[in-house]
């Protein structure tokens, strides 16, 4: 609303305290690259993506056709065991959400969150995307690109006959996950009227899900690596 007024008074060109910060930001970076302008401006505009944005596309959840659903941490026994873990827990009952506003969507959810769709909701059209075992037995932790491309796989591998797509993850880590399944062809949302877990496990067995501050450095860093590596492919195709 205050941009409607603002042009209507003539005044377009008038800067709000975002587009000043973001201005004092471009000047000092400018400034520690030496007055490289042009440098600063293409590492503001990455800065400004992987750090300072985080709501993906939305769309309503009634206009679902698939869901994909990502795990975020877990839990390791005293045994060894690995299990789903609370968080795993909440993203279920995420899912369980938005199968109700679209229950003709299959579902492809990460084993974590697969375990509770099935036990604890009894869901049908459930597909779970297992870890895959190396020769030495070990678990193979697949990651958010590896479920997107497994998600695709099982719903018979062409991404554009899926539809609309509700990606279902931690609200952290949702931007990412959006982006990711958009870069492999499907239409991917954030489902708007779903709402998705936000809390941290201290004791999760992934110890950069464990707090707030360490998951988004993380997530940050391979935010920024994506579109450095996105760069150097549109400079040197």
């Amino acid at each position: 609303m205050a941009g409607s007024l603002l042009t209507a008074c003539g005044d377009a060109g008038a800067q709000g305290p975002a587009d000043q910060t973001e201005n004092l930001m471009l000047q000092r970076l400018s400034q520690e690259l030496g007055g490289d302008n042009a440098t600063a401006q293409a590492l503001h505009a990455m800065i400004l993506d992987a750090c300072y944005a985080w709501t993906p596309p939305s769309c309503p959840g009634n206009t679902v056709n698939n869901i994909v659903a990502l795990a975020f941490g877990n839990r390791v026994s005293a045994a060894g065991e690995t299990t789903p873990g609370p968080i795993n827990e909440l993203l279920a009952q995420s899912v369980q959400q938005l199968r109700a506003r679209a229950p003709y969507a299959p579902v492809y959810a990460q084993w974590e969150i697969a375990r509770y769709l099935q036990q604890k909701y009894g869901m049908g059209q459930v597909v779970s995307i297992e870890p895959e075992i190396d020769e030495n037995g070990q678990v193979i932790y697949l990651s958010t690109e590896g479920v997107i491309k497994k998600a695709i796989e099982f719903a018979g591998g062409d991404p554009g006959k899926m539809g609309t797509v509700g990606v279902i993850g931690h609200r952290d880590h949702i931007k990412r996950c959006v982006k990711l399944a958009r870069d492999f062809k499907l239409n991917a949302f954030m489902p708007a009227d779903v709402e998705l877990p936000v809390a941290y496990d201290s004791q999760s067995g992934q110890k950069w899900t464990r707090r707030r501050d360490l998951y988004l450095g993380q997530d940050m860093s391979v935010q920024m690596y994506m579109l450095s590596q996105n760069s150097i492919a549109q400079a040197y195709p």
